[in-house]
């Protein structure tokens, strides 16, 4: 029975929704101080909609609200001109109204699409529909009704915005290169996707200037695909440092591949083995990936998964010559891994090369060896990043103890997003720093140096 309930999840708690509720109480104090005059559900309306994850999103949606709110209102004063001033009736009183109200429902849609506003085509309706049915009695007008309209939506647009763009004094750590894995650091098995609150507090994090980029045994093609969302502004350290790879132009700006000759001596000693083995080579930002056949389930699962990437390329055939390879993969059984690994350990020439031996993700019951050229590695390549930003510090997100600064031991409630947001983003709420930044800003504007 226990397998039949729902399984629920409790996500961290999100700004957007804690800057929601903060809008819309503000919405109801506004209200209150202006003595209950007005509509305030228009307002909180707006700030449901205007409050987005970025502020590119929440003044595209200001802008919006504003068209939807004036379509809805013009077309609102026609039909109250009609029917309240010409034909002296009210629209919902009468078999005729409800026709009248349904037909310039319609009028108002059509009239967003025309107007290429697809997208306020429901709230300009919305409007139309809270104008058109109001009573206009009393000392009530239809320029009033009209006005208060409008006036509403604006305080929910000026309070949505200036409750998202507001944020406590911070320092920014721009000096430092920020490194995170991916797997078991920014997500969690088996979904394998960053949580949508980890990407927006990324990207809100790189638009301030963060240094921040990826480490990973994955190749760029694999790195893409997790990231996805994330606006990623610095070259990734891909395929466990053999390669540096800009996200942006989508080329390889530096590798760190076994020679020809090397690789020589690595596939003559598996073709003795009778070892299956796929060579991954970068030729013109091309991954290519060489192999002679295919012999066990293991590698048929593998390339069955992989050879659907538009970035990584199988071929049929040997390696060609003069091309050098990044990095061997062999996978198959647990047991003929292990013992291939332990053989080639002792090999004379080993000590030119690197091996990494790990579990398969998605094929079950087998395991992964990949040999690498000896100075691959993910510390040279952070720090050859390191060298071109001109930066003389990192710090390293991991989940194994002694290989990192900061050790993630639990993925999940974005652990690693919240630790980075505070090294990069320190909160200094005093009056001293408060004093300071305004000071700094005042020196700015005057024209000063600031140390």
């Amino acid at each position: 029975m226990d397998n039949l309930r729902p399984h629920l999840e409790f996500p961290a708690l999100g700004q957007r929704i804690i800057r929601t509720v903060v809008g819309i109480f503000l919405c109801y104090l506004v209200y209150f101080f202006r003595g209950e005059h007005g509509t305030v559900f228009f307002a909180v309306i707006a700030v449901l909609q205007c409050i987005q994850p970025y502020m590119k999103s929440s003044f595209e949606m200001a802008k919006q609200r504003f068209v939807g709110t004036f379509i809805g209102a013009s077309w609102g004063v026609v039909i109250l001109l009609i029917t309240h001033e010409l034909l002296g009736i009210h629209i919902i009183e009468n078999l005729f109204g409800y026709l009248l109200v349904a037909l310039f429902v319609g009028v108002v849609l059509y009239t967003s699409v025309v107007l290429r506003f697809r997208e306020v085509a429901g709230f300009s309706a919305i409007v139309f529909m809270s104008i058109a049915t109001t009573h206009i009695e009393g000392g009530l007008t239809i320029a009033g009704l009209v006005t208060g309209r409008v006036v509403d939506t604006l305080i929910g647009v000026v309070i949505a915005i200036a409750v998202n763009s507001f944020h406590f004094p911070r320092d920014k750590n721009t000096n430092i290169l920020f490194v995170a894995g991916i797997d078991d650091v920014m997500m969690t098995s088996p979904e394998l996707k960053i949580s949508p609150f980890s990407i927006v507090e990324l990207n809100h994090l790189l638009s301030h200037g963060m240094k921040f980029t990826i480490s990973t045994w994955r190749t760029p093609a694999s790195i893409m695909k997790l990231t996805e969302g994330v606006e990623l502004n610095l070259p990734v350290i891909a395929m466990s440092g053999a390669a540096l790879y800009d996200t942006e132009t989508h080329s390889y700006i530096e590798t760190c591949g076994i020679p020809r000759e090397q690789s020589q001596v690595v596939m003559d000693f598996f073709d003795k083995k009778k070892v299956n083995y796929f060579s991954n080579v970068v030729i013109d930002d091309t991954l290519l990936i060489y192999y002679k056949k295919i012999s066990n389930e293991a590698e048929k699962g593998l390339y069955d998964d992989m050879k659907i990437s538009p970035h990584r390329n199988y071929v049929k055939r040997d390696l060609p010559e003069g091309e050098d390879v990044l990095y061997f993969l062999v996978i198959n059984e647990e047991d003929k891994i292990n013992a291939l690994y332990d053989e080639m350990e002792k090999m004379e020439w080993i000590e030119d090369y690197r091996l990494e031996i790990n579990d398969s993700e998605d094929q079950p019951g087998a395991r992964v060896l990949r040999v690498f050229h000896k100075d691959a590695t993910h510390y040279k390549m952070q720090d050859k990043l390191m060298k071109t930003l001109n930066v003389d510090k990192k710090i390293t997100f991991g989940c194994r103890k002694y290989n990192c600064d900061v050790v993630i031991e639990d993925a999940s409630n974005d652990l690693m997003v919240r630790r980075l947001k505070n090294m990069f983003e320190p909160i200094h709420f005093t009056w001293e720093n408060i004093f300071r930044r305004y000071n700094r800003i005042k020196d700015e504007k005057r024209g000063k140096s600031i140390d």
